[in-house]
C-alpha cells in the first residue's frame, strides 16, 4: 500500500499537462467570467451576491452624499435589481477590457456609478444625530 501511494504521489506531482497559475479571485476580469458563466448556467450566486452587495452600498451611500453611490431613483428602494446590476457590469466590462487586471470591487462600482450616477446637486447632506437632553 506504501510503494502504491508514493508511486501516486510521484505521478501527481509529475503530472502530464502544463500547470496554469489560478485566475486571481480579486480581479474584475475574474468577476466578469464568473458572471458570465454564471448568467450562461441561469445561477448568479457568487456574481449576484458580490455585485448586489457593493449595489445596496453603494444606493446607502447616496443617502449621505458620498462619491462611492449610486442613484436609481426610478427602483424600488433606489436599488436596481441583482440582474439589472449584473448586465450593467457586464456590459462596462466589456467596454474596458483594459481594467481586467484592477479590483473588482472598483469594476463593479466603476459600472454601477456609471449606470446610476448621481447628479451632485441632489446629493444628500448628512445631518448631524440629534440627542435630547434626556439622554
Amino acid at each position: 500500500m506504501r510503494r502504491f501511494l508514493v508511486a501516486f504521489a510521484a505521478a501527481a506531482c509529475l503530472g502530464g499537462g502544463p500547470t496554469h497559475a489560478a485566475p486571481d479571485p480579486t480581479t474584475v476580469q475574474f468577476l466578469y467570467q464568473t458572471c458570465k458563466d454564471e448568467t450562461a448556467a441561469n445561477a448568479p450566486r457568487f456574481c449576484l451576491g458580490y455585485i448586489l452587495g457593493v449595489g445596496q452600498l453603494m444606493a446607502v451611500n447616496s443617502k449621505f452624499g458620498d462619491n462611492f453611490a449610486l442613484c436609481a431613483t426610478g427602483s424600488e428602494g433606489g436599488v436596481p435589481t441583482g440582474r439589472a446590476m449584473i448586465q450593467a457590469f457586464v456590459a462596462w466590462a466589456e467596454k474596458h477590457p483594459e481594467s481586467w487586471s484592477q479590483r473588482n470591487v472598483m469594476g463593479v462600482a466603476l459600472a454601477l456609478r456609471e449606470a446610476w450616477p448621481c447628479p451632485a446637486a441632489t446629493a444628500a447632506t448628512p445631518q448631524p444625530a440629534r440627542v435630547s437632553a434626556s439622554d
